[in-house]
């Protein structure tokens, strides 16, 4: 059996744009609505999720995410920001929430359920 593996970026307002640029799911219907929390718990139920990678300063800046994304994800990577940033460049979908937070964004490699 292939396992094909895909990655998938969550996060809150900043997307890439651009020719080059991922696909883009705007869940955003206003400021904080929906949260990021709500929309990876909704992909997580969908998906079958390989590995996951955060902005290593979640943890010092936005310490309710960290915690949600610790109890999420065993094994979380964290990396800087801007690698984060630039990496997204390669994912094939972003889904945007409406979160206004800082460092509320994951990278999500997912494989297929069978």
């Amino acid at each position: 059996m292939r396992e094909v593996l895909t990655d998938y970026r969550l996060g809150s307002r900043e997307v890439p744009y651009g020719r080059a640029a991922p696909t883009v799911a705007d869940l955003a219907v206003s400021l904080r609505v929906p949260r990021f929390t709500t929309v990876v718990n909704a992909v997580l139920a969908e998906l079958k999720v390989e590995g996951a990678t955060a902005a290593r300063e979640v943890h010092g800046q936005n310490p309710k995410v960290a915690a949600f994304l610790g109890r999420r994800f065993h094994g979380l990577t964290s990396i800087p920001h801007d690698e984060l940033k630039a990496r997204t460049r390669g994912v094939r979908l972003v889904v945007r929430a409406g979160e206004a937070t800082p460092y509320a964004n994951i990278i999500l490699r997912c494989g297929v359920p069978f």
